[in-house]
């Protein structure tokens, strides 16, 4: 647990776009809503910011412990077919909603968009990210470089539709990265593609490295 606290506060300090600079940069108190809440999301989120109000939604409880269950102040687990029913039931009351790797292993991806924007109070904001298209011409390792590692990727987004999703549902985006590359987590995974592509694994900014990730930020109008 250590460690993963260690890891989120470095790569908000490395990354000024990672999802975890944008949860420690939100207003004192701010209502949370975490779309894909699982590996240890609310002890990380509470440990960037600890004056968050969180709130987690998921399939099924991956990688919780008792931490993160009193560092949420709820916890909401349902169907996959439910999943942007019950996110919309939540009702346009958060500051903030949050997607990070979420969107490309839902059923229905749009309808899931439509939902989180639903979410957002009169100025909130949406941190989503996912799969850059290009991924699927990445080289195959472990850990998930090529989109096609991950068995249960479902989809993979397209930075036009998302957007206009986005757009549709009342929201403007405010910042579109189509392959990020943070310039320290870029330099770190060149230093160690040799043993990535030897061991043929992702390690540390091998993300970074072949740009891997898409990142929108948007707000409600």
């Amino acid at each position: 647990m250590r460690l993963t606290r260690f890891r989120a506060k470095l790569r908000a300090t490395l990354d000024r776009r990672s999802i975890n600079a944008f949860i420690a940069h939100l207003p004192r108190g701010a209502r949370v809503l975490d779309v894909g809440c699982g590996n240890h999301s609310p002890t990380r989120f509470l440990t960037l910011n600890p004056s968050l109000r969180y709130i987690g939604i998921d399939i099924a409880e991956y990688n919780l412990d008792a931490n993160d269950h009193k560092a949420a102040e709820e916890l909401c687990i349902c169907e996959p077919k439910d999943f942007a029913r019950r996110i919309k039931e939540f009702g346009p009351t958060f500051d903030a909603v949050v997607s990070s790797h979420n969107l490309e292993h839902t059923d229905a991806p749009m309808d899931v968009v439509d939902a989180m924007c639903a979410c957002l109070n009169g100025d909130g904001k949406l941190y989503l990210s996912f799969p850059a298209e290009e991924s699927i011409l990445f080289p195959k390792r472990k850990g998930c470089l090529n989109f096609y590692d991950d068995p249960t990727h479902r989809y993979l987004p397209n930075v036009e539709h998302v957007r206009s999703a986005i757009e549709r549902s009342g929201c403007s985006v405010m910042s579109e990265i189509r392959r990020h590359r943070p310039i320290a987590l870029f330099l770190l995974g060149a230093v160690l593609e040799p043993w990535s592509i030897l061991l043929q694994r992702s390690l540390p900014g091998t993300w970074a490295f072949w740009g891997f990730e898409t990142i929108l930020i948007a707000q409600r109008r």
